[in-house]
């Protein structure tokens, strides 16, 4: 077995066509104990496959194929061992599987891939999305521990707390009753998960971070894959909404020159939008995500509702945001991306409104 194939997949002269085979078979594979698989998603917007295989080749040196499984690695520098992965090719949503080190290796690798890639997005989970997936996972198995979770509440965010709700505030915790703490930390303080251990002795260990990453720690095999098809489906409504936006231009006859155009598409807010909402839109978004900054913003309170452009500063990638009562509309510009659009979600997600929904704009 070599090492970029760590999971033995051409030993076994398996043709994987599905996300489900793939993970079936990582059932028969042991790994070392320190060797943690990590299982990675992201969000292609490329027109179909190939295009996405083709872009790999830039950050990535393709090994053998089987069915929509490649095994590949990546070069962390000349002095160092290549980084090993496995990638399963999908026209929306690939994965990346991994035990590359989270602070080391797969920084300027994978996650360098994704991040200069403007057709590419992690796959971003809010921290409310989270909290679902905690609920849901905690639904199955009434008896879970949650050994270790980090939380964030942001003041003025739209999440009730009984304790100096106008605080800003991060939680790291571990201990075994940190399913009960948690618990009490989001009733009390109101804070939202942002990476959780879950456990279930003898069963299972694995951890999920809002970036999109599973760590399988010790099994969990069958509750990740269910967690990640949760997410994709969360996902996969968004995307379609963001997918009927366009921005090009057309011809003017009249002015003999080129006129941009954008059609948006739409997050319905189902308690609408408060002065709150509006007064903090530009600070929570500075704060929720460093890469994301607000360079213009035009206010207002009767009727209720906003303009704004919204920067990333690592690609300079920029949107337009304009609002009424009911809804948030994100108009493209020439150099928005995937990644940006579900980041801007989200933040309506986690800080606005839980019951938010994605519209396509007809």
């Amino acid at each position: 077995m070599t090492s970029s194939d760590f999971l033995g997949i051409t030993e076994e002269d398996i043709i994987f066509q599905s996300l489900k085979g793939f993970f079936g078979h990582l059932k028969s594979v042991n790994l070392d104990d320190e060797d943690n698989l990590k299982v990675i998603g992201s969000v292609s917007d490329f027109d179909n496959t190939g295009d996405f295989v083709d872009s790999l080749q830039s950050h990535f040196t393709l090994g053998q194929q089987a069915g929509r499984i490649w095994t590949a690695s990546a070069q962390v520098s000349a002095n160092e061992e290549r980084v090993p992965y496995y990638i399963y090719v999908d026209n929306t949503f690939p994965i990346f599987f991994t035990t590359g080190t989270l602070t080391k290796e797969i920084p300027p690798t994978l996650n360098d891939y994704l991040l200069s890639n403007t057709d590419m997005s992690r796959m971003w989970i809010a921290k409310r999305q989270l909290e679902r997936l905690r609920k849901s996972l905690v639904g199955e198995h009434s008896n879970i521990l949650i050994p270790f979770f980090t939380g964030r509440r942001t003041k003025n965010v739209q999440i009730p707390a009984q304790r100096r709700g106008d605080v800003d505030r991060t939680i790291v915790y571990y201990g075994d009753d940190g399913l009960e703490t948690f618990r009490e930390m989001k009733h009390q303080y109101g804070v939202l998960p942002t990476n959780i251990d879950f456990e279930l002795p003898g069963r299972f260990k694995f951890r999920i971070k809002e970036n999109g990453i599973f760590t399988l720690q010790d099994g969990g095999i069958d509750e990740v894959h269910f967690l990640l098809d949760e997410t994709k489906s969360h996902l996969r409504r968004i995307k379609d909404a963001i997918d009927t936006s366009k921005y090009g231009t057309e011809r003017s006859r009249l002015l003999e020159r080129d006129i941009p155009y954008s059609e948006p598409w739409e997050i319905g807010l189902e308690s609408g939008l408060d002065e709150g909402d509006v007064s903090n839109f530009a600070n929570n978004i500075d704060k929720e995500d460093h890469d994301l900054t607000v360079t213009e913003f035009s206010p207002s309170y009767s009727p209720i509702g906003f303009s704004a452009e919204i920067v990333d500063t690592e690609n300079f990638a920029r949107a337009d945001l304009r609002s009424a009562q009911d809804r948030i509309r994100i108009y493209p510009r020439d150099t928005t991306d995937i990644d940006q659009n579900i980041r801007l979600y989200n933040f309506v997600d986690d800080f606005i409104d839980p019951n938010c929904t994605p519209i396509p704009v007809q």
